[in-house]
């Protein structure tokens, strides 16, 4: 309460030899209320986070003597509120949120108030695809779909606007072209045209979300590259009515009565004598252009025949002779055959283009005066000359190297938002920035597999050639940086029958001990790379080097080979060994599933380097996607045990700046992101079956087990909303037992027969999982609800499902989990008829013998049902392990053989007791193979189709627990011998299509049916 009160005080005095004494004497004390003060909305960018400043509280005039405390919504900690205390806060991934922060007054002799400052915090919205551009000679026209239409898209709305930027692409420079307004909530495209442009000029575009608060403005979404045509513009036209535009403080203009977002100015129109006039005059003078330019070339040419001229390029004199095309070239049956394709930002290969094709130069610079003209003069047809000679200056650091300790957060916020693609996004583009003349001589042009991927001048390889060699020694490879070695790396193609020998030259001249392919011969019907080694026990010479095979190994995912090279006729060098590293199970124009055996190749060719090594010699197919992830993962792995630090962004950055668009795309720059986060912050976890029992005693010692549990779950890649799309679509969720349990596109089985009602439904809450052995060995799914019975056996019949594995037991008080099968009989499920023939009751599993029969098509499937019945309700984990074991070698002994059938896991959710079965399946198949046990990677690969599986830490101990006890004794264990029934799964008449004697219990038929023998 406000105001003042008096009370009376009664003052005694108390001091030596003077008797006591008191008075009564009236004080008044001044009474206060405080009031909170609301902050404004605080809006940033999704996933960045913010200081934010606690306002005082008002108080009255006069009152002096108040302190103040706040507690920390973190840790329900008191703290101290001053004039300058800021709250540190993250902003969300989507939505906004408000943070309630108490706050406490208190003043002496007087009662303690308290208040409550809510925080809004709000993320600026972001638009993640990129707008469509469709262009003319001199305006472009800009489409986008609203803000919240995508999955992907971040930040908080509501969004009043959207601002249309542009630039020219050699000089980025932003411009605001229009601020469309958003006058209709439910409007779900905009667009906008932008004039004048320049012609054949080429352009980037960019839209931006608007919120109505101050510094509203969300993050540019990712950007649109378009040319503009060199086509004349219509002599007039029609203009289109305004949209509504927005202040650039935020605040809305009144919109106009438009119902569509754009905004077009007319060109003034010109007569049409004028251009045609205009047109014969250019046509004119191109003609005459053309014909000097031919007899430049022809004198050239003539010239070139009759005596060398030396030119400098890179430094380096040579001659231009007068040797025949393709004289240098060894062992080319038909050149003409050799590849020249492009490839594009997306990693795959464009058609070679036609002649009307142009491809603009993107940077303008001043080319240094040198020799080189006389390249660009005898190829003026080439998309690189005006390119600068020598590489672009030291570009300025745009992003800090991460210190290790946060590069763990630093990846959680990457992961759930734009960041790591708009850094990619950043990066020069597939055009090259840098000279390629000599690249562009025409010998040398057969040696580009494709022809958008040059070799820099500046940084290329060059091989020792003689003075008249025309060719300067050209070898489409390029020096790479490493951590401290400027010539760690060599960035080559993968080569082909034009450069085969020349590679071995390269070989040889550089000292290299280890190459590494990432590339296969053969990949999407497309040859990717020549055979450039011999068999092993065989020998082959190439560029004058002789190349002896000695071993060849594989190691699962790659394959290690040995070899002895030699020059020939050279009696003072010694033979050399050199081991090529193989990766062979990289997807195309994709990366791996998994980083671990792509970082247990990158640390055994790491391992096998002698000291005397020259340069690692990297390629792929065009050596810049893959051979770009593997510099990368190699040279930032250097650095963070080195300086404690990553790098990544300015690494990429300054390999662009030696090799056209390495590093090839977004995903790509992910991975190695992926990579060294499992480098850096996971131990080698897998152990010798020898040690597994120190192992397993080990991590029972001061929380062990739970570290490494968090560390499995700091690696473990979190899936983006957009690769959940099919799971979190409304007509899904029904069919979702959990809404935390989702399946990826990619992963999900997708459900092919028809359903009776007619309804085109193929969703189901499933995850095929890959084994160590088999891809896709099995399909993981949660216990089937009332509503998704049938998909269950419509997934059973699509994918000839072998087995179904049930680890939970049924549930009669749990309407939710219905028996989706019959004990005896038949029982009808749309248009399938599903038979239980044979019972047998084992310890601790019981088999069904089961006939699932498509009645229209009359197509019959037999598998057996395998439920676990000593895993009650409520039991986290069974209390031994030996029905689970068995089990599992009893379905893998009695799998059809003849084809690659898959099992059908299930449990509840279809996570924790779906993933201890595969989790120790694939556990044990890797013992088999390899003697080691490794819990976390197995889990983790699982983990990779089938998010948040096996995320118990009590179970993730009973794995371990379990392959203890197998190793410790494996006969105890054994699979069942069971006879197996002699039938066929195949597509023959029902009458016919019946199981032979087996010596399972018979059930009882129906009285309608024929009884099974």
């Amino acid at each position: 309460m406000a105001g003042s009160q008096t009370v009376d005080v009664n003052v005694i005095t108390n001091a030596p030899m003077i008797p006591q004494r008191s008075c009564t004497v009236p004080i008044t004390i001044t009474a206060f209320e405080i009031t909170c003060v609301t902050n404004d909305p605080v809006v940033d960018t999704p996933g960045s986070d913010v200081s934010v400043p606690i306002s005082l509280p008002t108080i009255p005039a006069g009152v002096t003597d108040v302190t103040f405390n706040f507690r920390d919504p973190e840790n329900n900690s008191l703290k101290p509120l001053t004039s300058s205390t800021q709250y540190q806060a993250t902003i969300p991934m989507s939505g906004s949120t408000t943070v309630n922060i108490p706050v406490f007054a208190y003043r002496p002799s007087s009662q303690q108030l308290a208040c409550t400052i809510p925080i809004t915090l709000r993320g600026l919205p972001y638009l993640s695809q990129k707008p469509s551009v469709t262009v003319s000679s001199t305006s472009a026209t800009i489409s986008w779909q609203a803000w919240g239409s995508n999955a992907m898209d971040r930040g908080d709305g509501p969004v009043i606007a959207y601002k249309v930027y542009y630039s020219l692409a050699s000089s980025v420079s932003w411009t605001v072209a229009e601020t469309v307004s958003v006058t209709n909530s439910s409007q779900a495209l905009y667009s906008s045209t932008v004039q004048p442009l320049n012609r054949n000029t080429e352009y980037m575009f960019s839209v931006a979300a608007v919120l109505q608060e101050q510094g509203g403005e969300g993050p540019m979404s990712p950007v649109t590259i378009n040319v503009t045509s060199n086509e004349p513009e219509p002599t007039t036209l029609s203009p289109t009515t305004t949209a509504s535009t927005i202040a650039e403080s935020g605040s809305p203009v009144e919109p106009s009565r438009s119902t569509r977002a754009s905004s077009t100015v007319a060109p003034n129109p010109t007569p049409a004598s004028d251009s045609i006039v205009t047109i014969v005059v250019v046509a004119v003078l191109a003609i005459l252009v053309i014909v000097v330019l031919i007899l430049v070339v022809l004198l050239v040419r003539h010239y070139r025949r009759r005596r060398s001229r030396e030119v400098s390029v890179d430094g380096l004199k040579g001659k231009f002779g007068s040797s025949d095309h393709l004289s240098s070239l060894e062992a080319i049956d038909n050149p003409v055959s050799i590849p020249l394709e492009d490839v594009n930002s997306n990693g795959d290969v464009s058609p070679e283009p036609t002649a009307t094709t142009t491809t603009p130069t993107t940077i303008d610079k001043a080319r240094p005066k040198s020799g080189t003209s006389l390249i660009s003069m005898l190829d003026s047809s080439s998309a690189f000359a005006g390119l600068p000679l020598y590489p672009p200056p030291e570009r300025e650091l745009k992003k800090d190297p991460i210190p290790l300790k946060e590069f763990v957060a630093y990846m959680r916020r990457a992961m759930q938002g734009p960041q790591l693609g708009e850094e990619w996004s950043s990066f020069p583009g597939i055009e090259a920035i840098c000279s390629c003349d000599v690249s562009q001589l025409p010998d040398n042009k057969l040696k580009n597999r494709y022809r958008n991927i040059p070799a820099y001048d500046h940084c290329r390889v060059i091989l020792d050639h003689d003075e008249d060699d025309e060719n300067l020694g050209y070898i489409n490879a390029c020096y790479i940086k490493g951590y401290k070695n400027d010539k760690a790396y060599i960035a080559t193609q993968g080569p082909n029958q034009a450069t085969s020998h020349d590679f071995w030259k390269m070989a040889w001249q550089e000292n290299v001990r280890i190459i590494v392919n990432g590339t296969n011969l053969v990949e999407d019907g497309k040859n990717k790379c020549a055979k450039y080694w011999p068999d092993v026990g065989k020998a082959e010479t190439l560029g004058g080097i002789l190349i002896s095979a000695v071993s060849e190994e594989t190691r699962g995912e790659y394959t290690v080979r040995k070899m002895t090279i030699s020059k020939v006729g050279d009696k003072e060098s010694s033979p050399r060994k050199i081991t090529q590293f193989h990766y062979t199970n990289w997807p195309d124009k994709d990366v791996p599933k998994d980083v671990t055996p792509v970082l247990k190749f990158v640390k055994e060719f790491s391992e096998a380097t002698p000291k005397d090594a020259g340069p690692y010699l990297i390629h792929c197919s065009a050596g810049v996607g893959r051979t770009g992830v593997i510099i990368g993962i190699h040279a930032s792995l250097q650095r963070a045990r080195a300086e404690k630090t990553l790098d990544v962004y300015n690494f990429v950055a300054d390999m662009r700046d030696h090799r056209v668009s390495i590093v090839q795309t977004p995903v790509q720059y992910t991975f190695i992101h992926l990579a060294l986060l499992e480098a850096l912050f996971s131990d080698d976890t897998a152990v010798p079956a020898a040690l597994l029992g120190k192992r397993v005693t080990e991590l029972k010692k001061k929380k062990k087990l739970a570290e490494e549990f968090e560390q499995l779950n700091t690696i473990t890649p979190i899936p983006s909303r957009e690769k959940c799309r099919k799971s979190m679509a409304h007509t899904n969720q029904s069919k979702n037992r959990f809404p935390h349990t989702l399946t990826l596109e990619g992963c999900r089985p997708f459900l092919m027969t028809p359903r009776e009602d007619g309804m085109e439904y193929n969703y189901i809450n499933a995850s095929s999982v890959d084994g160590f052995k088999q891809s896709d060995f099995a399909v993981v799914t949660q216990a089937p609800l009332p509503n998704t019975v049938l998909d269950l056996w419509r997934l059973v019949y699509d994918y000839q499902i072998s087995s179904i594995i049930m680890l939970n037991a049924p549930d009669p008080d749990d309407t939710s989990c219905p028996q989706y099968w019959p004990d005896k009989g038949s029982d009808e499920y749309g248009p399938f008829t599903v038979t239980t023939t044979n019972t047998a009751d084992l310890e601790g599993y019981r088999i069904k013998q089961m006939k699932l029969e498509h009645r229209r098509q009359k197509r019959s499937h037999y598998f057996k049902h395998y439920q676990v019945t000593d895993w009650p309700l409520g039991q986290e984990v069974p209390k031994s392990p030996s029905a689970l074991l068995r089990l599992i070698q009893t379905v893998d002994k009695h799998k059809p053989k003849d084809k690659r059938s898959a099992s059908l896991v299930h449990c509840i959710d279809g996570l924790n007791r779906s993933g201890v079965f595969c989790v120790l399946k694939n556990s044990l198949d890797r013992l088999h193979e390899e003697d080691v046990v490794d819990i976390l990677q197995t889990t983790k690969v699982l983990r990779l189709n089938r998010p948040n599986l096996l995320n118990s830490l009590d179970m993730y101990r009973f794995c371990y627990e379990a392959m203890l006890a197998y190793v410790n004794n494996p006969e105890e264990f054994k699979a069942e011998a069971i006879p197996e029934p002699v039938y066929e799964n195949t597509p023959r008449d029902m009458e016919k299509d019946k199981p032979k004697e087996s010596i399972y219990q018979n059930l009882e038929p129906k009285s309608s049916e024929t009884p099974e023998t």
